[in-house]
Parts: structure tokens; sequence; C-alpha cells
């Protein structure tokens, strides 16, 4: 698996950029037909935090296939 990609810039809103730092811990498992990926993000930003801890944001995940070139969030 190639390396995670990280937005530079959390965004709470139209014009609302948050300076924060964002890291991520990825744990790959498989079975015979699926893949199974496990992220745990930390984030610097408490305005960030506070939105995703009461639902009212998440984070996405982008995942490529380099053999199929099939994308899904």
């Amino acid at each position: 698996m190639k390396a995670l990609k990280i937005a530079p810039v959390s965004v709470v809103g139209n014009r609302d950029d948050v300076s924060s730092r964002l890291s991520s811990f990825v744990e790959m498992t498989a079975d015979k037909e699926y893949i199974y990926i496990d992220v745990k993000v930390n984030c610097s930003s408490n305005t960030v935090n506070e939105y995703v801890e009461s639902g009212d944001a998440c984070y996405l995940l982008h995942v490529d296939c380099s053999n199929t070139f099939i994308g899904n969030i």
C-alpha cells in the first residue's frame, strides 16, 4: 500500500480553514475475499476534534487499487 496522503488543511466550513497537524496510523488485514483497513487519525485542532466527537464532522479515506485502478471513499 502506498503512503497515506493527508490533506494539509482542516476545513470546518466555507472559508474556515483551521491550522492543525494531522497524523495517522494505518493497519491492514485481509482474508480470502476482503481487505480491511483500520485508520486512526490524530488532529491537533480542538475545533476539529469537537466536531468529530459530536458527529458534525468526519474523516474520509480514499483508497485506490494500483492493480485495478478502482478508487473508493
